[in-house]
């Protein structure tokens, strides 16, 4: 995914971290790697002000373009809360040449993140980094290393503070990146540019999984000027674990394209646990995640069932696996690597956000 953006725009002091998943571009993008739907698969969502500063800045004289390289990290994120233990596992789902798997960050002890969409940010022409968000989000949470927080959802619209801090981070990122943009997006606007997903074990409350989606904006600096400036709105926080009162305690299933996670992707990962026959631990934890609650699980047969599931259904090295521990803490089981070739710089003429 390329970004048209007119030259002269100066880019003063911005090195951002972009990881989560990622794709660098071939020919043909299909559309729906760009057009995603944002509605969330939870219904305790915080919707903040979206940001609607006015950006003071002025069209460059110099007609001609650059271009800013976007890499996308798109597939399914699965979560497991088990007893005593949180696992997660991503695997990989290219929608284009080169796509990265959603990658998979540790942020303290007993915090991750998961990130997808628009994780890195290039100067084709140089190969200069301009955004890596996957090595800048633990220096943009604020309490990395940190001792669990106390929650304070008083003043943040039901959101804790060090998640706000941080989504708060992130969006300061995104709007000098979205500074830079002045053509139209292509897919259109307010789609989810970015995901971030929050995995945490707080002492005295438990597990907690957020996400954290990011958009853009766009609209002319002066009417009828054909000039546009972009603007990232404020993130929106969504709660998908502890769930609602009522709703199953089971398996989370997350995905970038949208369409990769949700029913679709758990039917994935059961195709892979019906691959994975003769492993009793795996018919274990299947029927509990189909009965709706897989906090009785043993941790390690979550862990015996991830592993073997995405063995089944995924390419090797394409797919990775984290826990977290109540008392052990952060520990890689499949630790991640980049496919190799991530970072070759795209062909000439490959398709951008603004010109298919």
């Amino acid at each position: 995914m390329r970004l048209a953006i007119r030259s002269g725009i100066a880019l003063a002091g911005m090195v951002i971290g972009v990881i989560i998943l990622a794709a660098v571009q071939a020919p043909n993008i299909p559309q729906s790697a760009l057009a995603f739907s944002s509605e969330p698969i939870s219904s305790k969502t915080v919707y903040p002000t979206p940001q609607r500063d006015s950006l003071q800045q002025s069209p460059s004289s110099d007609q001609g373009t650059t271009e800013v390289v976007a890499t996308l990290a798109t597939g399914r994120v699965y979560i497991l809360i088990a007893k005593s233990g949180i696992i997660v596992g991503v695997a990989g789902t290219p929608v284009e040449s080169g796509s990265l798997p959603p990658r998979i960050v540790q942020l303290a002890d007993r915090k991750l993140g998961v990130l997808m969409g628009a994780v890195e940010w290039k100067d084709p022409d140089s190969g200069r980094q301009i955004a890596s968000f996957a090595d800048e989000l633990s220096l943009l949470h604020p309490l990395s290393g940190a001792a669990p927080p106390q929650l304070n959802r008083e003043a943040t619209g039901g959101v804790a503070a060090d998640i706000e801090g941080m989504g708060l981070g992130v969006f300061e990122r995104l709007r000098t990146l979205a500074e830079m943009l002045h053509e139209p997006l292509q897919g259109g606007t307010g789609q989810s540019v970015l995901q971030i997903i929050l995995a945490d074990y707080l002492e005295d409350y438990g597990p907690e999984i957020w996400t954290l989606d990011y958009s853009f904006a766009q609209g002319e600096m002066r009417t009828g000027s054909g000039y546009l400036e972009t603007h990232a709105n404020r993130p929106r926080y969504t709660q998908l674990w502890p769930p609602e009162k009522g709703q199953p305690h089971s398996l989370l299933a997350l995905g970038y394209p949208t369409a990769q996670g949700g029913a679709g992707g758990e039917a994935e990962l059961m195709r892979g646990a019906d691959a994975a026959h003769g492993q009793p631990a795996v018919a274990e934890v299947k029927q509990a995640i189909l009965a709706g609650d897989t906090r009785k699980v043993d941790a390690n047969d979550a862990v015996a069932f991830m592993r073997a599931t995405l063995t089944s259904s995924g390419e090797p090295g394409n797919f990775a696996i984290a826990a977290i521990g109540e008392k052990t803490g952060f520990a890689w089981v499949v630790k991640q690597s980049l496919p190799a070739g991530s970072q070759k710089q795209r062909p000439p003429g490959a398709p951008t956000l603004t010109k298919p």
